[in-house]
């Protein structure tokens, strides 16, 4: 892999894992978020009814004792719907009637005072007109009527945030003394009582705690992002030093083995050609294995080459005006001999309005030489292969077309890797290295093109080679290529 390229994976790296992080910790805040808020709705729930059932028994309390007289001191008036609410005892002094009702409001009035909390006692039937319900307490007192047990809201009242809770006021046995009159029967929805709990300062205060945490783990995360980045990037670095070392060491091994393996497959084929003297059927066999062993090895240390310099960033590209037309030719015709001792038909077919491309001859030539040799080694006998070129507005479009034995759905992702094989073998026992599709798609991505590949099991396989057309006054990717775009 290039320098480059590492570099640009570990920076898409970094960037992903930023992205990962930052979505996890939004997804954890907004659960938190969402957590608070329940439970400080489930807490005011709590709180609201176990208030409005402390009115609910101290008003049972009253009822049982039909109300409770109070000296009418100072400031003390009577309940003016009541009919004589007051009572003179024997020593002069005036006490007056505190029914339910009337209970309920003067200590909804000491609520009020305290700031913990409000309470109201209504209905859709009033006998006191204070007691007038509000919009929202209205709608709860129709959805009594409906059966309706208890109705919620997070309201704003007199500029506060507020939970409000109410429920319904049933007429019993003991209302009769002050409600007879208007016709309930035991069990009726006569009323309810709301309860309104602030919860403002509480609010503001879990904000607070939520902006403090934010703001924690908004620093740990970048603490510990910078130190990831350190120790990745450190990692990265000494990656790339010893790719450059393996693919240093590569280059040296691979061009000190070709020497003495040229001189190898030189002097045997010599030897076969009986240019030292006549070689009996034994001989023979044994030179051909040694010429064709080593022909093998150079074909692999060629590939080794080739891959040490696409991995350095090396790819070394000499571009120059190329007749794509005659380019191909030549490599088919090249490859027609290996073609005819397997009885396999080599077809080229072309545009003839394919204009010349500027491009790399010698790298360009390689492609073509390994994807018309592959489809060599896998197509059976009789069968045909078909090299065409064609172009549209944007690119020359190269397509090697066999019926060999296709390639494995599971498979196509892979064979442009190095060192990846397919699990299909090749018809004659010809060997592979596993680089050279890999080093295929390392030169036409060079020359700015792509290449892509369909295939079906049992009927063979097309690749597609697309190299851009330069046109136009724009930066071409031949500029580029060379590092001269001044645009980019």
């Amino acid at each position: 892999m290039a320098i480059k390229e590492i570099n640009k994976k570990f920076q898409k790296l970094v960037l992903a894992g930023g992205i990962l992080i930052i979505l996890i910790f939004l997804a954890l805040s907004l659960g938190l978020s969402i957590r608070h808020r329940n439970l400080l709705i489930n807490q005011l729930n709590s709180s609201a009814e176990g208030m409005f059932d402390s009115i609910l028994f101290t008003r049972r309390w009253n009822a049982d004792y039909s109300g409770v007289y109070v000296l009418k001191d100072k400031g003390v008036t009577s309940n003016p719907f009541l009919e004589n609410p007051d009572i003179r005892t024997i020593d002069g002094k005036v006490y007056t009637l505190r029914n339910p009702a009337m209970m309920t409001r003067e200590i909804s009035e000491y609520a009020r005072d305290s700031d913990e909390f409000t309470y109201h006692i209504t209905s859709l039937k009033l006998t006191n007109p204070a007691n007038k319900p509000d919009e929202w307490e209205r709608q709860a007192l129709q959805a009594f009527e409906r059966e309706i047990d208890k109705v919620t809201k997070l309201d704003t009242l007199q500029g506060r945030k507020v939970f409000r809770l109410m429920r319904p006021l049933k007429y019993e046995t003991g209302c009769t003394g002050c409600h007879s009159k208007q016709g309930y029967q035991l069990g009726d929805i006569r009323g309810g009582i709301s309860v309104a709990i602030p919860f403002d300062k509480i609010s503001a205060e879990l904000k607070l705690n939520q902006w403090i945490m934010i703001v924690l783990s908004v620093l740990i995360i970048l603490v510990l992002s910078l130190v990831l980045y350190f120790f990745v990037w450190r990692l990265v670095n000494q990656l790339i030093v010893l790719n450059e070392q393996k693919n240093e060491f590569l280059g040296i091994a691979a061009h000190d083995l070709r020497n003495p393996l040229g001189v190898i497959m030189g002097y045997s084929q010599l030897l076969l050609e009986g240019l030292f003297g006549f070689l009996d059927e034994k001989q023979t066999k044994f030179v051909s294995a040694i010429r064709k062993s080593s022909n093998t090895m150079h074909n692999l240390i060629n590939d080794l080459l080739d891959t040490s310099k696409i991995e350095s960033g090396k790819l070394g590209l000499n571009v120059q005006e190329t007749d794509l037309i005659s380019l191909c030719r030549e490599n088919v015709e090249l490859n027609s001999a290996m073609a005819k001792k397997k009885r396999i038909q080599l077809h080229f077919e072309y545009d003839e309005n394919i204009p010349k491309v500027m491009l790399d001859p010698d790298k360009i030539d390689q492609v073509l030489n390994n994807l018309i040799t592959n489809a060599i080694k896998f197509s059976y006998p009789d069968t045909t292969i078909r090299v065409s070129l064609s172009k549209n507005e944007h690119n020359v479009l190269i397509e090697v077309q066999d019926e060999g034995q296709g390639v494995p759905e599971n498979e196509l992702d892979t064979i442009f890797k190095s060192f990846s094989k397919s699990s299909v073998r090749s018809t004659g026992g010809e060997k592979s290295t596993g680089l050279g599709l890999a080093i295929v798609r390392k030169i036409v991505e060079g020359h700015h093109g792509s290449i892509r590949v369909e295939s079906e099991v049992g009927k063979g396989s097309i690749f597609y080679v697309y190299l851009p057309i330069e046109k136009n006054n724009d930066c071409t990717w031949i500029e580029k290529i060379t590092g001269n775009c001044e645009k980019d």
